[in-house]
């Protein structure tokens, strides 16, 4: 951790349940116990909350009772991506969380984006563009391929001369991890 910052977690229910209500239930003790945390914290100077929305509705409440400003790094446009992802349908439900979702973006001073196309869509969708900050996801290349194999791991744990894929990020519904195996048993026979 860099200096001067100070990481303070707290306790959820985490699901590996499928089931939407024990997503919602996951999202919803992180929402709640971040701001009853967050609320006895007296030295902030920002804060920065990440998607998916309900996760981080406590910190546009911190904001504005602690009068800080919150930046909101937005990984996936919410509640959008819960229904492609299949969890939420187009209805009542979508659209109060759509208005949410507007209203999260309103009160952050700046949103990070992690491609051009988001800022396109939510510019379109009256976001106003100098609050958009476009950070994207990425890897520096020339660290990962400069990096020598590490011969007592691959021993450690029975990898030496072994087919090896690795994914590093998010393990959840909306990352499609079954394509990253689809990918990797078809890449088997290359080498």
């Amino acid at each position: 951790m860099p200096s001067g910052v100070r990481v303070v977690r707290v306790p959820v229910y985490a699901s590996t349940n499928r089931a939407w209500s024990r997503r919602a239930l996951t999202y919803g003790t992180f929402g709640m116990m971040s701001m009853l945390r967050g609320l006895t914290l007296y030295d902030l100077d920002c804060l920065i909350a990440i998607t998916p929305l309900p996760t981080c509705l406590s910190a546009v409440v911190l904001s504005l009772v602690k009068r800080v400003p919150m930046i909101l790094d937005l990984q996936d446009i919410w509640p959008e991506g819960a229904m492609i992802a299949g969890a939420l349908r187009p209805g009542l439900l979508y659209d109060a969380f759509e208005r949410l979702e507007y209203w999260t973006y309103s009160k952050s001073s700046f949103v990070t984006v992690i491609s051009e196309g988001f800022a396109e869509q939510l510019t379109a969708n009256g976001v106003p563009r100098k609050k958009l900050v476009y950070i994207p996801n990425g890897v520096d290349v020339d660290f990962v391929h400069g990096a020598a194999p590490d011969e007592e791991l691959a021993r450690r744990y029975d990898l030496t001369d072994k087919f090896v894929v690795v994914f590093v990020g998010n393990h959840g519904l909306m990352q499609g991890l079954d394509y990253v195996l689809d990918a990797a048993k078809l890449l088997l026979d290359v080498k």
